[in-house]
């Protein structure tokens, strides 16, 4: 699909991935690869999960680099966080280049379940790289 080689996958899982993309069911892969579908399952769920580590992992690595984190608490209402993220951002010299609509909607989408209509549910914290990248955990 791609030609990715160096990841953290198997070639059977990247094999899975790529043909379930492509619109493959399990059963369909199962019989390709003269295998069962429950061994094809497993191949897919384990390479989800490992693509879900890497994800967070970078997460991590990109909060490590950020350059001003706000924390954002359980009852808050979301519509002062863009603001809040906006004065930390000015605070350290990083130019979002976003409004504050554009910020609502990406913390809210990035936030996912940690926020119920406009109450934050849910602590998190949104670190902002020297780039402007928002990194929600």
């Amino acid at each position: 699909m791609h030609g990715l080689k160096d990841t953290f996958l198997t070639d059977a899982q990247r094999r899975v991935l790529e043909l379930r993309a492509q619109g493959y069911s399990q059963a369909q892969i199962a019989r390709m690869l003269r295998t069962t579908r429950a061994n094809i399952s497993i191949l897919e769920k384990r390479a989800r999960e490992k693509i879900e580590r890497a994800r967070r992992t970078v997460e991590f690595a990109k909060k490590l680099e950020s350059r001003a984190v706000v924390e954002v608490r359980p009852g808050e209402d979301l519509l002062g966080i863009p603001k809040r993220v906006l004065r930390a951002a000015d605070s350290a010299g990083i130019k979002l280049g976003k409004s504050y609509v554009d910020l609502l909607a990406e913390i809210k989408e990035k936030a996912g379940r940690k926020v119920d209509g406009r109450r934050i549910r849910e602590k998190f914290e949104i670190a902002i790289s020297a780039t402007g990248e928002l990194i929600v955990s």
